[in-house]
């Protein structure tokens, strides 16, 4: 097995967001989704792209993606590299990261609790929201076991098919949730196996009931645990995740042993319920 094991889910997922059918033409403007779609091409493992790698990665066209990654270039967010002609994003992306990091005080104010549970589990802790049709990590403290699930800070996957989304999406209407379960692309569908509809929308709409989800990833060889993270009202506004490998628990002795700990840490940051 490698240093880290890889995320429990697949990286390079659709991140199209599914906030309807079709964007409304009258408001939707495309110049800028094709600049955020080349923004989108850089990551953690691929930090620097030549001009023929982001059109390979957007499809825009090579003339386009030429001018769209110069605009880029002229407003600050992209530099080059003459030597390489690799191009990277700038500090300024990162500026635009600060808005956000802004509005996660929850986070920054529960970090402590997040790594005081990674250590004493020596498991790796993340804390995960919903974007759409996905799941977002927010924040990761990574197990100090040699292999272990790597969830990096940024990491995307689909949320019907991971502990986290199932969490976060199972109070939504019946209609909606079956809704997307037919719209699920076919390898996410594939982790259902031989499900029902009728079947899979049970099995997102029960941590409803039992507070909590644990899912089994066989590729990854990984339990996943999710609980709630609630606000004044009682709405779900984000999770807290355990993931640990089967090598060390099996779902029985990580549902004893690990989940009372991430209930727990999950009530302790959720805000408590205003009274009637």
């Amino acid at each position: 097995m490698n240093e880290k094991s890889e995320p429990t889910g697949p990286a390079d997922a659709d991140t199209t967001p599914a906030y309807g059918p079709a964007p409304d033409a009258r408001l939707f403007v495309a110049g800028v989704e094709k600049g955020l779609r080349i923004l989108e091409c850089f990551d953690e493992r691929t930090p620097a792209l030549t001009i023929g790698d982001i059109d390979a990665r957007c499809g825009l066209g090579r003339s386009a993606t030429q001018r769209y990654v110069y605009t880029l270039q002229w407003l600050g967010y992209l530099r080059r590299d003459d030597a390489t002609r690799c191009f990277s994003p700038t500090l300024r992306v990162f500026n635009l990261m600060r808005s956000l990091s802004g509005m996660r005080s929850l986070i920054e104010r529960d970090a402590p609790r997040l790594a005081e549970l990674a250590r004493t589990t020596r498991e790796t802790v993340s804390w995960i929201e919903l974007d759409g049709d996905e799941i977002v990590v927010l924040a990761n403290y990574p197990s100090t076991h040699i292999t272990h699930v790597n969830l990096p800070v940024g990491s995307r996957f689909p949320a019907l098919s991971s502990s986290s989304g199932r969490v976060l999406l199972c109070n939504l209407p019946p209609a909606e949730l079956l809704e997307k379960i037919r719209a699920m692309p076919p390898h996410e569908r594939s982790v259902f196996g031989a499900r029902s509809d009728p079947d899979i929308l049970a099995l997102i709409q029960r941590p409803a009931k039992d507070g909590y989800a644990i899912t089994t990833n066989k590729v990854q060889n990984s339990i996943s645990i999710s609980a709630p993270v609630r606000d004044v009202s009682g709405r779900t506004t984000a999770v807290i995740n355990l993931s640990t490998l089967r090598t060390r628990y099996d779902r029985a002795g990580a549902q004893r042993i690990l989940l009372p700990q991430v209930l727990a840490l999950a009530a302790e940051v959720s805000v408590p319920r205003a009274p009637r």
